[in-house]
C-alpha cells in the first residue's frame, strides 16, 4: 500500500513540476490562433486555457502581487468596465469575461517573461508561424484564378480569404518580420541565420503585397529601432529587406499592374476621425461615451459604412475619454521605458515590437487591452510584447 502511495505521489510530482512549461506552451499555442483561426473562434478558445491557469494559480497570484504594472493594467480594465454604467448604447465591446480573460492572460505573459528566454522562444515560434502562413497565403491567394500581384491585395487565406482584411494581414506580417529580423541579427550559426533571413524575406514580400501603408510604416518603425540599436548586427536583415522590396517593385513593373499606394490618399481615415471627434460632448471629453456605446458610422453619413474608428487611440478616447486614454498611454509607456533601457543593452526586441505595434494601431484596430475586438489583433501587437517585456526586464514593476 505504501509503495502504491509513493508511486502516486511520484506521478503527481512529475506532472506538477513542469506546470510553468504547460503555461508557456498553452499561451503560446493560443497566440498562434491570431495567424490561423477566425477571430471570434480564437476568442472562445480562451476557455481551453482555464485548466492550465488554475494549475498555475499560485504563480499567477504571486506575479500579480509583485507586479505594479499589472495593477495599472487592472485599473485600466476596471475603468473600461465601469464606463459601461454611463454608456447609453448596448454594443458588445466588452464584458466581465473579457476583463478577467485579458487580465489572466497578461499575468500569465508576465510570469512567462520572467523565465529566461521563454518570451524569446515564444516570439520566435510566432515569427516562424507568420512566415509559414505568409508563404502559404502567397501561394493560395495568387494561385487562385483571376488574382494577380499588385492588382489584388494579399490577405491571409487561412482567416480572411473571403473578407476585406489585407491591412490585418499586413500587420501580422510586420509583427513577424520584426521578430525574424531580431533573431537573424543575434544568430551566430550561418545556416540558421540564413533560414531566419529567408523567413524575413517572405514576410516582407507578403507585407508589400498587402499594400497596407499603415502596416508597412509599422513594420518599418520596428525595423528602424533594431537598426538604431543593433547597427551592424542587423545589416544582413536590412539588406534582405531592401532586396525583397526591390524585387517586389520589379515584379510589379514587369506585370504592368497599376500600383496606387500614393493615389489612395487617406482612404477616408481623416473623415472618420473628424466625424467622431466633432460629436464628442464636453463631458465625454473627460470620461467618454462608455464601453457599450456605438462606434460605427452609418452609410448615409459618409457614403460608406464604418464599423470602427480605425485608430485604437481614438477608440479609447471616444469610449473612455481623456481619462481612459491617459490610463492607456500610461500602461503602454511604462513597458516602453523598460524596453528602452533593455535596447541600450542590445536587447532591442521588446522596444522594436512595441514601436511597431504602437504605430500599427494608430491607423487601424480598436481596443488594445481587450479580446472583444476580434478578429482584430491589437492584443497581439501591443499587449503581448508589453507584458513579456515587463516580465523580462521590468522585475518589480
Amino acid at each position: 500500500m505504501a509503495g502504491g502511495r509513493n508511486r502516486f505521489r511520484g506521478c503527481l510530482t512529475v506532472l506538477w513540476a513542469p506546470r510553468e512549461l504547460y503555461l508557456a506552451v498553452g499561451i503560446g499555442l493560443w497566440l498562434c490562433g491570431y495567424f490561423v483561426v477566425d477571430g471570434w473562434e480564437h476568442r472562445r478558445a480562451v476557455r481551453w486555457l482555464v485548466p492550465i491557469l488554475l494549475l498555475n494559480c499560485d504563480i499567477l497570484v504571486r506575479t500579480m502581487r509583485e507586479s505594479r504594472w499589472l495593477w495599472a493594467v487592472a485599473g485600466l480594465l476596471a475603468f473600461q468596465a465601469l464606463s459601461r454604467w454611463w454608456s447609453v448604447g448596448n454594443e458588445p465591446v466588452s464584458n466581465g469575461f473579457d476583463v478577467l480573460a485579458v487580465l489572466a492572460l497578461l499575468i500569465s505573459l508576465v510570469a512567462i517573461g520572467r523565465r529566461e528566454d521563454a518570451g524569446n522562444w515564444m516570439l520566435g515560434g510566432l515569427a516562424v508561424l507568420a512566415g509559414g502562413v505568409a508563404l502559404f497565403s502567397l501561394a493560395g491567394f495568387y494561385g487562385s484564378e483571376g488574382r494577380h500581384l499588385a492588382t489584388d491585395r494579399l490577405r491571409n487565406v487561412l482567416i480572411y480569404e473571403n473578407g476585406l482584411n489585407p491591412v490585418l494581414t499586413g500587420m501580422l506580417c510586420g509583427f513577424g518580420a520584426v521578430a525574424a529580423a531580431w533573431f537573424a541579427g543575434r544568430e551566430q550559426w550561418v545556416a540558421r541565420r540564413g533560414l531566419w533571413l529567408a523567413c524575413l524575406a517572405v514576410l516582407i514580400f507578403s507585407l508589400m503585397a498587402t499594400q497596407s501603408r499603415g502596416a508597412m510604416l509599422a513594420g518599418g518603425a520596428g525595423l528602424a529601432v533594431l537598426a538604431l540599436f543593433l547597427r551592424k548586427a542587423v545589416l544582413p536583415a536590412v539588406v534582405t529587406c531592401a532586396v525583397t522590396v526591390g524585387t517586389y517593385f520589379l515584379l510589379v513593373a514587369r506585370s504592368d499592374a497599376d500600383l496606387n499606394l500614393i493615389e489612395r490618399g487617406s482612404t477616408g481615415r481623416l473623415e472618420i476621425y473628424h466625424w467622431f471627434l466633432e460629436r464628442v460632448s464636453a463631458m465625454e471629453v473627460l470620461i467618454g461615451s462608455g464601453m457599450s456605446a456605438d462606434v460605427t458610422i452609418a452609410k448615409v453619413e459618409l457614403g460608406w459604412f464604418v464599423d470602427h474608428p480605425h485608430s485604437s487611440y481614438l477608440t479609447q478616447f471616444v469610449l473612455t475619454g481623456a481619462l481612459g486614454l491617459a490610463l492607456l498611454l500610461f500602461v503602454i509607456g511604462w513597458p516602453v521605458l523598460r524596453a528602452l533601457g533593455a535596447a541600450r543593452r542590445q536587447e532591442a526586441l521588446w522596444l522594436a515590437l512595441l514601436a511597431s505595434g504602437a504605430v500599427a494601431v494608430l491607423f487601424d484596430c480598436g481596443q488594445m487591452f481587450s479580446l472583444y475586438s476580434a478578429p482584430r489583433i491589437e492584443f497581439l501587437l501591443v499587449a503581448v510584447p508589453a507584458a513579456l517585456c515587463m516580465g523580462r526586464v521590468g522585475a518589480g514593476d
